[in-house]
């Protein structure tokens, strides 16, 4: 009572065309590769990192809080926006030829490499701070330091053609006192920057003087990702060198 019939009133041959078509992988997570970025990021947790293995475009990017994206030397273009929140980017390659682009990019502040606005993009560098306190420069009231800031040769050179501002980079001493957080940045010029990473081994240096008196004086260099919006100047990357304690930390001259 419950058959099925099948009723055919013609037949027509026909021929099925298919064809193969080879899926590049373009991301890496957990040894898995994956054909999308996207499905990569989505599929990563907390402390994992996912690595690209081939250039991507997507029009969208949100990296999870947690999560490190590796440019691994390859470019990365989000069409419209990408954002990292309380997650990380970063170049782990050697020569550092990775390169983000975006139209709009939220880095997070505690970023572990320092964005480097090149030309093409964002590259991706550590910063190795090198510091020294100026020896007889120091008194009651007065302590001087050097600093040059590495960046690696590649990025060096990006400063002694454009100076901090073209890069999005500033180079800074932040001086602060007392005990309620009070502190000021003096901020080197695109000129001077220049002029010191034109050659190998020259510094900058700052003075500080009428610090005589004023209690829990510190110094510290910094190297900031800064962008001007507005008229504002916003931090996105920050990224700190060595405090140094006055007078404790300085050879001061009292005669």
């Amino acid at each position: 009572p419950y058959g099925i019939k099948f009723i055919i009133k013609d037949f027509s041959p026909f021929v099925l065309e298919w064809t193969a078509e080879e899926v590049i992988p373009v991301a890496e997570l957990n040894g898995m590769n994956y054909a999308s970025l996207a499905d990569a990021l989505t599929a990563a947790e907390s402390g994992n990192t996912v690595k690209l293995i081939a250039n991507v475009s997507e029009e969208n990017v949100f990296v999870k809080p947690g999560v490190t994206l590796d440019l691994n030397g390859f470019e990365l273009t989000a069409v419209n926006n990408i954002s990292f929140g309380d997650a990380q980017i970063a170049d782990n390659t050697k020569e550092k030829t990775g390169i983000l682009k975006a139209e709009n990019i939220v880095f997070n502040p505690n970023n572990i490499q320092m964005p480097f606005r090149t030309g093409e993009g964002y590259a991706f560098t550590n910063v190795i701070h090198q510091t020294f306190i100026v020896g007889g420069k120091a008194t009651e009231n007065t302590f001087a330091l050097d600093l040059r800031p590495s960046f690696g040769s590649k990025f060096a050179g990006y400063l002694k053609d454009n100076g901090g501002t073209d890069n999005n980079i500033k180079i800074a001493i932040r001086v602060s006192w007392g005990n309620e957080g009070e502190y000021q940045d003096f901020t080197f010029s695109d000129d001077l920057i220049q002029r010191v990473y034109s050659v190998s081994g020259k510094t900058l240096r700052i003075t500080v003087s009428g610090v005589k008196d004023i209690e829990n004086v510190k110094a510290q260099v910094l190297v900031l990702s800064a962008v001007s919006e507005n008229g504002e100047t916003k931090i996105n990357v920050a990224n700190g060198g060595r405090t140094y304690n006055f007078p404790s930390d300085f050879p001061v001259k009292t005669s």
